[in-house]
């Protein structure tokens, strides 16, 4: 097993300097926001412009979303998915009125595709300071698995990929966060304690933006830096491609939901899988999957000699230069 020794001090400094960004609605409002945010010499939030390490190494679960989407057609779809994937469309493609009109159009529609509890709308409350309220984030425990936003029309003020990318930052750079649920007793809620985790998990998700007939996917880890990468646009329509568009999403919707299932694994199991190596792992706190799947293999030679999943049983042989020692 390698260690990485990242101290917990130089951690903490770097995510506790993201508490000063602004609020992620704020933050897309125009160019001199956006190069604040995502800009400067030496950023912590990289979203691939000038660069940065993939997030697909971090994490197996994230890199078989990244093997599905570039092989979509090897997903099969059911005819009820494909059915959802069209009225999805068909509600993405009208012009609305404000966001409210295409959230209430489409947050059905999207729940059915991607599944799991929850609501729109729920504000999460960070302490020690602010508020944020994405329009969707689906929680498992203490921890972000996937989170959308969503704009109504396209140009600034109008990127929900990015906002979804602050409303992470702004999650996972606070000592505690506080999100309240309807469905739990009047006044109740549940505080989450991002920040005794930090060395030991690197929080990854799926963040999801929708705008106007955009729907987009990026994945992102902490590691100190937040690393952001995207692996889909689509501009959806009903034109001559109608049929194509229709199969695709129900591919993409279908992996989406595979990963919203997957990514919660991490508790009561024996690791199957070692990413990139740890020492020591807290296996209860770390977000692994135990999923008997063939995961894929990456190399990044920019970033490693031989960065790759293992399985058990097999020699770890890896040459990695800036990865902390954390999933």
């Amino acid at each position: 097993m390698f260690t990485f020794l990242i101290p917990a001090l130089a951690l903490n400094e770097d995510l506790d300097s993201l508490s000063s960004l602004p609020s992620p609605s704020e933050a897309i409002k125009n160019s001199e926001k956006l190069a604040q945010v995502f800009g400067g010499k030496e950023p912590l939030i990289h979203i691939g412009r000038p660069g940065g390490a993939p997030a697909v190494i971090f994490n197996p679960v994230l890199a078989a979303l990244q093997q599905n989407l570039g092989n979509l057609d090897q997903v099969d779809v059911s005819e009820d998915e494909a059915s959802l994937a069209a009225s999805y469309i068909r509600c993405a493609v009208k012009f609305h009125v404000n966001e409210k009109d295409r959230q209430d159009a489409i947050r059905d529609l999207v729940d059915g595709a991607i599944g799991g509890t929850g609501e729109w709308g729920i504000p999460v409350n960070m302490a020690p300071l602010s508020s944020i309220k994405p329009a969707r984030i689906w929680w498992h425990d203490m921890f972000v698995m996937l989170a959308l936003e969503l704009k109504n029309s396209l140009g600034l003020g109008g990127d929900a990929l990015s906002q979804a990318v602050v409303d992470y930052c702004k999650i996972v750079s606070r000592d505690q966060v506080i999100s309240h649920f309807s469905h739990l007793e009047p006044g109740a809620h549940l505080r989450l304690q991002y920040k005794s985790f930090r060395e030991y998990c690197n929080f990854p998700s799926v963040l999801i933006g929708i705008t106007a007939n955009r729907f987009e996917i990026s994945i992102v880890v902490c590691v100190g830096p937040i690393y952001v990468t995207k692996l889909l646009t689509l501009d959806l329509s009903m034109d001559f491609h109608a049929s194509d568009n229709v199969i695709r999403l129900a591919r993409v919707f279908k992996s989406s939901a595979g990963t919203r299932r997957l990514l919660p694994e991490r508790q009561d199991l024996t690791p199957s899988y070692t990413v990139l190596s740890v020492s020591q792992p807290d296996a209860d706190r770390s977000f692994q999957t135990n999923a008997q799947t063939d995961l894929p293999e990456v190399s990044f030679a920019s970033w490693s000699a031989n960065a790759r999943y293992f399985g058990p049983g097999q020699h770890h042989h890896c040459d990695v230069h800036r990865h902390p020692r954390r999933y």
